[in-house]
């Protein structure tokens, strides 16, 4: 008896030995690049450091109270939040709305899909070229088509002001993420048995009530996973916002991840190197997602439907 479970103790061990072989490299790897830059984030948030040499006077709490009275840190953050809700919003009724179009009207449902995924396949950086060229107020094609139009006083400067601003950056984003978001809607749909919806048309169910009572319960839980994916990657935007805007006119369209990297870098008019109070920005983002995703997971927590 001794024999076999010392026998079975080896077997254990030697599965735990393979298999922490395989994943202790993963997980080196994860604290190097990311655990560890994580924590120095708060330590150096707690220092004046300009990111050159290693002389960086400790400061305590001051780069916070900074953060605090920043009016262009407010700024950000309500920038974010606006892009997170309003176009979450605009993301998910496109996403929603299409997801339902293609499942039942359309036939050639992997050309469309394509299509809207699109976006996706192509670095940010490069598509905000071709939205500046919409947006922009002197030579942009909008205001060019509203003149055709006869609508001349529709025609503004759209990266002028905070609002026109942030609302052509959300128009942006809605085309750019939408497609990545349909595809997973799409997904969750597909993989209900079809039983399920010849049963309800044979009960004399329509279409709108088979998504709104059929499909989108049952595709709940995959909804609410993709509406945290949009949170957290709203909350960091970045490539969208510096490559229309770059936070202007007057730091009036910055979001926090741009205005972090502003912080810390500048712009080639602006040298700034603030590393301390860059990461005091950072670790607020952190704070912020955390936040934001617990709250919304604890608000849309609801039982499960299993087919």
């Amino acid at each position: 008896m001794k024999q076999v479970r010392a026998k079975y103790s080896t077997r254990k061990r030697d599965r735990i030995h393979f298999l922490l072989s395989f994943l202790l490299p993963a997980f080196l790897l994860y604290g190097v690049f990311f655990i560890y830059p994580a924590i120095d984030a708060i330590r150096i948030s707690l220092t004046d450091w300009t990111g050159f040499g290693t002389s960086a006077k400790f400061i305590g709490i001051d780069n916070y109270l900074k953060m605090w009275k920043d009016e262009v840190f407010w700024i950000s953050f309500g920038n974010s939040i606006f892009f997170m809700c309003v176009g979450g919003i605009l993301v998910f009724f496109v996403a929603m709305l299409f997801s339902y179009l293609i499942t039942n009207y359309i036939k050639r449902q992997k050309f469309f899909l394509n299509v809207f995924y699109f976006p996706n396949l192509i670095s940010f950086a490069a598509l905000t070229i071709l939205w500046v060229f919409i947006f922009d107020g002197t030579f942009g094609v909008l205001n060019a088509v509203l003149k055709t139009l006869g609508l001349e006083q529709y025609s503004i400067a759209w990266f002028g002001t905070r609002i026109t601003g942030m609302s052509a950056i959300t128009i942006a984003g809605t085309w750019f993420y939408m497609g990545f978001y349909l595809i997973l809607l799409y997904s969750a749909i597909t993989k209900i048995p079809t039983s399920l919806f010849e049963a309800a048309v044979v009960e004399g169910a329509g279409r709108l009530y088979i998504f709104f009572k059929i499909t989108l319960p049952l595709i709940w839980e995959i909804l609410m996973i993709s509406v945290t994916l949009w949170i957290t990657n709203s909350l960091k935007l970045f490539e969208i916002v510096w490559g229309m805007t770059k936070g202007g006119p007057s730091m009036q369209t910055h979001v926090m991840g741009t205005y972090i990297y502003y912080n810390a870098f500048g712009t080639p008019q602006v040298v700034t190197f603030r590393l301390g109070y860059a990461s005091t920005l950072a670790v607020a983002l952190v704070v912020l997602v955390t936040l934001s995703v617990t709250i919304f997971r604890r608000l849309t927590t609801r039982e499960t439907y299993e087919y």
